[in-house]
């Protein structure tokens, strides 16, 4: 296939990608034939597109679409990959006190203080029971850029964070079936227990005792309990990590 966004050749593509939030600040084109396929794109979950598009407009506009959710046309799904333990890391692991040298509870790094899915508020409840350390916009602590997203260019105050703390609250901005960003897949290979939230089914994708499921919890009370015996427990501690990294 070849991909361009050379608009002059659109009369002999095949397909054509419009980014859903972006439709209307887009002239539709008018279509050459009807064997042409457009396809409905969109990365972010639907309330983010609302706040740009009136979808009404365009019910029968397109032929496929291609998002995040798995009953699309042409999913993507890269995010939702599916684990398994490997046994010879496994085994070399644990051998290993990862709860060493660990002195604090969970650390955060978000920059989106009013999502759809509350998260500030449940980690807000959080600290009432469990030390959440908050970097970014909607914390009061620092660290390089702020951003998570800095970590994958190896900002080493990330690294060094994550070696003091025992969780990493990896929760999803909105929570919708099959919606998953790169959050939880930057934690891999650290030695650090995500807590997640999201729409997701971790478990279907994730062995057990490799992470914390904020749904598995009746309320932010009940998971930081469950958190400070993770904390309390070495051994328990450390099969988490193992079976994690």
């Amino acid at each position: 296939c070849t991909f361009t966004n050379d608009r002059s050749q659109l009369a002999d593509s095949d397909a054509v990608i419009f980014r859903a939030r972006r439709l209307e600040n887009l002239p539709m084109p008018e279509r050459p034939n009807y064997n042409q396929k457009w396809i409905f794109y969109e990365v972010e979950p639907p309330y983010k597109v609302y706040e740009y598009t009136d979808l009404s407009k365009y019910k029968d506009v397109f032929n496929l679409s291609a998002t995040y959710s798995a009953e699309s046309d042409m999913a993507h799904l890269i995010d939702l990959k599916k684990c398994h333990i490997n046994e010879n890391k496994l085994k070399r692991f644990s051998q290993i006190n990862f709860a060493a040298n660990k002195s604090k509870d969970a650390i955060w790094f978000v920059s989106n203080c009013h999502s759809q899915s509350k998260r500030e508020a449940f980690a807000k409840e959080m600290q009432k029971y469990i030390g959440v350390d908050i970097y970014g916009k909607c914390g009061t602590l620092s660290c390089g850029t702020n951003s998570f997203a800095s970590y994958a260019s190896g900002a080493e105050c990330h690294q060094k964070l994550f070696t003091g703390y025992r969780f990493y609250l990896a929760f999803e901005n909105s929570i919708c079936k099959d919606y998953l960003t790169e959050k939880l897949w930057k934690l891999s290979g650290h030695s650090i227990i995500p807590v997640v939230m999201g729409g997701v089914d971790y478990k279907n994708m994730l062995p057990a005792q490799t992470h914390v499921d904020v749904r598995d919890f009746g309320d932010a009370k009940k998971l930081s309990e469950f958190l400070l015996e993770l904390s309390q427990n070495d051994e328990l501690y450390n099969t988490y990590v193992a079976r994690w990294k």
